[in-house]
């Protein structure tokens, strides 16, 4: 049958690890989070402000938005759960669920944290929908 017989290795890399193969050489290094320098988008509707600022990318990973939320008239909105309702779409159109939210402040009218989302790859534009009492939609262009 077969004189020279070569082993198959597979080889398996976690999603943290970025892999190149070049000329049969295998390089494995760690992909960097990136900080973000785009604009915060501020929108003020049925007497709430919200206050988005994408902040940091992980590649394949994640990427995270601070949000600020303040209300001197409707206390109760500002306990909306981000998780819930918004959604993060990129310019494949891929949609994603929020992954997380970390507080960093709060007051009896304010909240300050950090909504985070899994995505795919280094997304070239970002579409982010908040809804509340109506759907807030916040764009960001994050290669020209």
């Amino acid at each position: 049958m077969f004189q020279n017989k070569k082993k198959l290795r597979l080889l398996f890399v976690p999603p943290i690890l970025g892999l190149l193969i070049w000329g049969g050489v295998v390089v494995v290094g760690k992909l960097k989070e990136v900080k973000l320098s785009l604009p915060k988008i501020i929108s003020v509707e049925n007497y709430m402000r919200i206050e988005v600022k994408p902040v940091k990318l992980k590649p394949d990973q994640w990427i995270s938005f601070q949000i600020q939320l303040d209300s001197t008239q409707n206390k109760t909105a500002l306990g909306i759960d981000l998780t819930k309702v918004a959604l993060l779409v990129d310019d494949k159109n891929l949609a994603y669920s929020a992954g997380r939210w970390k507080p960093l402040k709060e007051t009896e009218f304010s909240r300050i944290g950090l909504l985070t989302f899994p995505v795919s790859g280094t997304p070239k534009a970002l579409k982010l929908s908040i809804f509340d009492f109506q759907e807030r939609v916040f764009e960001w262009e994050t290669v020209k």
